[in-house]
């Protein structure tokens, strides 16, 4: 698993662009803020809570991002280095 700079310069490497920061991860941004807005008028409201979601993303070889699925209450432990490290930076 890599972290998200070492995916970036990978990309890099592909394209010779900065494709994670100016189209994935603004990709990302926009299909978690329509997935919010789709489902609002059906998620009820509860007082003095909130609820937190995974959203789980491929890339594909024309750097489309996709939507694979949303996870409510996602597990928060360390799986790897790289989701430890990221964890700390937070």
């Amino acid at each position: 698993m890599w972290d998200v700079n070492q995916f970036n310069d990978y990309l890099k490497g592909l394209t010779g662009k900065d494709m994670f920061f100016d189209k994935i991860k603004p990709d990302m941004k926009k299909i978690a803020k329509y997935s919010c807005q789709a489902a609002q008028d059906v998620v009820e409201a509860r007082k003095n809570s909130h609820e937190l979601f995974g959203y789980d993303f491929m890339v594909d070889e024309n750097m489309n991002t996709w939507l694979i699925e949303i996870n409510s209450s996602p597990a928060m432990d360390y799986s790897t280095v790289s989701t430890r490290d990221f964890y700390i930076s937070l």
